[in-house]
């Protein structure tokens, strides 16, 4: 089940993999690993079979049909964010965050908003509502916060990428708890805009995979300006992906 975006990408694109009997497949996992791990806050399985039911997969979208989760201070229309605090505990927004419709547009099919520390305030997601998230390697240790849900789901296998955010360290310190690509990029680089807040000058979106070349793809999709965050950069969005891809084949890992 521990697949890549590419691998997906290309068994959708081949027909090795039914897109339909695999989300079935997938949902079985996540109640599995969420008795374990406890990472999510909300499983969207309900929303993410209705969307299949209209679906076209797209094979110029390399992320067409690729599950992920979002951390639950990502505004999801019509779907609970709660930051993991009581205080949002009956919060459906009613609009996306910026970079949820970017992922929507290129075919990303969310299964559940992922926990975190109590309005990302820790580094441990021992504070969230819903109890402690524990490390996919180790359940009797902590997977590290404040996104802590995103970064074990990842590293248990369920889901290729997860949407995290960092202010002091939590996309990177969970990152490094559980063994998996955590990337916390230039302030700027990517909208804020539907994200709640804990220090907007320091707060970073940004993602974790389990490889640096799923990571180019999710960064190039997430990455531009958005006139709804002025301090978004106007900057163009370089081909990461392309440029990750060219080093590979010239034989250069840096």
């Amino acid at each position: 089940m521990a697949y890549s975006i590419t691998q997906l990408h290309e068994y959708f694109c081949t027909g090795k993999l039914d897109i339909k009997q695999y989300y079935q497949d997938l949902f079985e996992e996540i109640e599995v690993q969420q008795k374990r791990l406890n990472a999510f806050v909300t499983i969207t399985k309900e929303e993410a079979m209705k969307t299949l039911e209209h679906f076209t997969f797209n094979q110029e979208s390399y992320l067409s049909g690729i599950p992920a989760g979002f951390k639950d201070n990502y505004n999801t229309k019509g779907i609970l964010t709660s930051a993991s605090s009581r205080m949002l505990s009956d919060y459906y927004p009613v609009y996306n965050a910026h970079v949820v419709d970017k992922l929507y547009d290129a075919g990303v099919i969310l299964v559940g908003k992922t926990s975190m520390d109590e309005l990302a305030m820790g580094g441990t997601n021992k504070s969230a509502l819903t109890g402690p998230v524990y490390n996919p390697w180790d359940t009797r240790r902590i997977a590290g916060g404040s996104s802590g849900g995103s970064a074990a789901l990842v590293a248990s296998g369920v889901i290729p990428f997860a949407l995290g955010s960092d202010t002091g360290d939590s996309i990177r310190k969970p990152a490094g708890f559980c063994g998996i690509v955590g990337f916390k990029p230039t302030w700027g680089r990517i909208s804020r805009f539907g994200v709640i807040p804990y220090a907007s000058s320091l707060d970073h979106v940004g993602a974790f995979t389990r490889n640096v070349e799923d990571m180019a793809i999710v960064m190039e999709t997430l990455a531009g300006r958005d006139d709804r965050d002025m301090t978004s950069s106007l900057r163009p969005v370089e081909p990461y992906f392309k440029q990750d891809d060219q080093r590979r084949n010239n034989g250069s890992c840096c």
